[in-house]
């Protein structure tokens, strides 16, 4: 079971270093490596294994110094049956690129070259298997908006049209809804509070959490919502799962996904929030779950601070 797991860990490694820019093993061994030539190889994100194992669905990045930026491609890996069963065999080898992996069929490219491209996720739908992930509109003010796509072949759709753009895509586990993250403004800003003032560049701190870490408070609070998918794939309008509390979810800074969950039958869903009297002397956060349609938030960590 071990060498399984440490198998499927070594593949997107190895099949980054199939799509890096140098054309052949040989060359590696001739060359030095570098800064400019690990720039060149493509960047494994994120890997996420499809419900019934058959695939692996990644992101990889290729950056280019000169536009100080990168773009990314989604790529697919068939598993084949036989994976598993070289793996348990590979033991000690699977530490090397002479394993089971190396006998993989090349991975498929399903997106190319796409900025902003992230939250990947695999969705049983009443069609079929579907990738769902988050990438920029096409417009001239482009959002980050939902997408969802056909492995086997075709265009992608869009199916979330949320002012502003969302984060932090999330799949129920029954494949009928999506969660995800939207900034929600609840704070005032000094022109519309003296409208007498339209052209004021100020501030009004009265609380010590007008600046956290390296960025200041920009008078919005990220919020869970979810949203059904409706036989079209497309998706409804969200319910605010946190509607009126100032509070984030991830937390600020550095918080993502794994900061909120489905439950397994997608009924409910718990996200981890601090909600404390004075949270710039706290580092209190708690497990909250609620449901899915919305309602009360019920904490179920109490008295455990940390």
């Amino acid at each position: 079971m071990f060498s399984r797991l440490l198998c499927l860990w070594l593949l997107p490694a190895a099949i980054c270093s199939g799509l890096g820019a140098v054309a052949s093993n040989q060359v590696y061994a001739q060359q030095r490596m570098t800064p400019e030539l690990l720039w060149k190889l493509g960047r494994v994100g994120e890997a996420q294994l499809s419900p019934d194992g058959r695939y692996l669905a990644m992101t990889v990045t290729y950056f280019d110094l000169a536009e100080n930026g990168g773009q990314t491609d989604l790529v697919v890996q068939e598993l084949p049956q036989w994976l598993g069963e070289a793996c348990d065999e590979a033991t000690e080898q699977a530490v090397a690129f002479n394993t089971p992996l190396a006998k993989l069929n090349r991975p498929k490219t399903l997106l190319g070259a796409i900025k902003g491209l992230n939250s990947v996720n695999w969705i049983n739908r009443p069609e079929g298997l579907r990738l769902v992930y988050l990438a920029p509109t096409k417009e001239d003010n482009p959002t980050s908006q939902a997408w969802m796509l056909d492995p086997a072949g075709g265009d992608p759709k869009q199916i979330t049209k949320v002012e502003g753009g969302i984060s932090n895509l999330k799949v129920a586990p029954t494949g009928d809804k999506i969660a995800y993250t939207i900034d929600v403004k609840m704070d005032a800003t000094v022109n519309e509070l003296y409208k007498d003032l339209p052209k004021a560049d100020a501030r009004i701190i009265d609380s010590l959490m007008y600046r956290h870490w390296n960025a200041w408070h920009d008078y919005a609070y990220s919020h869970v919502c979810v949203a059904t998918l409706g036989e079209d794939g497309q998706a409804q309008a969200g319910v605010d799962l946190m509607k009126g509390l100032r509070a984030d979810c991830p937390l600020q800074p550095f918080g993502g996904s794994e900061h909120f969950a489905f439950s397994p039958d997608g009924t409910e869903l718990a996200l981890t929030i601090k909600l404390v009297n004075n949270p710039a002397m706290s580092t209190d956060t708690s497990i909250f779950l609620v449901s899915a349609a919305g309602g009360p938030l019920k904490n179920i960590t109490p008295g455990m601070p940390g």
